[in-house]
């Protein structure tokens, strides 16, 4: 079609001419109303056309609010779809063909998952404090790192832990269910072998032991094991530090050595010339006493005793003079 015009005449104004344009049907030429938006200036002229329709300048920022329901076609970009966040609320259905589904929760609560047929990949954003998992009854395979594992019900539900080299094995006994466990030693080399060997009883006769037998190392480190001839060697303590007292002489009963579990041996010497009653124990009369001690006489206190000795004189006389041996 051409640009064209339509005169029009009118009988007190100058004639004026309406914008059209003419085409040609057949023989004839045929003029058509022209639809366009014009300004003020003979340029600004917005034409339709069949390829754009109604061109529109939507200004700077390109806003347009639409109001109803509007179709789009055409995928819509990755870009666009994270452009703005989109809730959403209800049941999703979500069905992945192959491949793992990326399920992200920046915020708010998933409260529940009906049915995941694909693995899931779960990427934590922000802190959780806990995440609720239901199998309906089925089993879990979680792959982890310093997983924390609480309130399991002993009656209904069990953990299966695996290792290095497969699952750990579980004892099943009559109270407890603990994981069997091997021990090693410093290199890491499994002790399979705790001692053991043939046992004998009490009184039995042998030429030659081959279980057990209590053994002590002998000079030039030569094990014997133990018996009569060969008893265990034992140890006597010995001591260099002595403490000497003196208790003077009394017809009443007094204190000449008090109890000391450190003692190792001690000494009375009756420096008098009257008898003195020894009493290991307390309170000595001449009716209850261990020894008597004539005037100048000695006596050696029994190896391992560490109680009370008491003792009393005739009449009083001289002192009592003690040597006490302790660690």
């Amino acid at each position: 079609m051409a640009d064209s015009t339509i005169g029009i005449t009118e009988p007190v104004s100058p004639n004026k001419l309406l914008d059209s344009e003419s085409v040609v049907i057949g023989l004839n030429t045929v003029e058509r109303e022209r639809v366009q938006i014009a300004g003020d200036s003979a340029t600004d002229i917005a034409p339709v056309t069949a390829a754009d329709g109604l061109l529109v300048n939507l200004g700077a920022n390109n806003d347009v609010t639409v109001t109803g329901t509007v179709t789009a076609t055409g995928p819509l970009t990755d870009a666009q779809l994270r452009a703005t966040p989109v809730p959403i609320s209800g049941t999703v259905t979500v069905t992945d063909g192959a491949g793992a589904l990326n399920v992200i929760v920046d915020s708010g609560t998933l409260t529940a998952v009906t049915t995941i047929t694909n693995p899931v990949a779960v990427t934590q954003s922000g802190t959780w404090d806990e995440v609720g998992i239901n199998d309906s009854g089925n089993s879990i395979t979680v792959d982890a790192v310093n997983l924390d594992i609480r309130d399991l019900a002993a009656a209904s539900d069990s953990v299966t832990a695996h290792g290095d080299v497969g699952v750990l094995d579980q004892l099943d006994l009559t109270t407890t269910n603990p994981l069997a466990v091997a021990i090693v030693d410093g290199n890491g080399d499994q002790i399979t072998s705790f001692g053991g060997g043939t046992q004998y009883a009490e009184g039995d006769v042998d030429a030659s032991i081959t279980g057990t037998a209590v053994m002590w190392e002998d000079a030039s480190d030569t094990l014997r094991s133990v018996s009569a001839a060969k008893p265990l060697p034992a140890l006597t303590p010995r001591t260099a530090t002595a403490t000497l007292t003196n208790v003077a002489s009394s017809a009443t009963s007094v204190t000449l050595l008090a109890l000391n579990v450190a003692r190792l041996g001690a000494t009375i010497m009756n420096d008098s010339t009257k008898v003195l009653f020894v009493k290991f124990g307390t309170t000595a009369s001449a009716t209850s006493y261990t020894v008597q001690l004539a005037g100048k006489q000695y006596l050696e206190v029994p190896f391992g005793y560490t109680g009370r000795i008491d003792g009393i004189w005739v009449s009083a006389n001289g002192d009592a003079r003690m040597t006490e041996l302790t660690l």
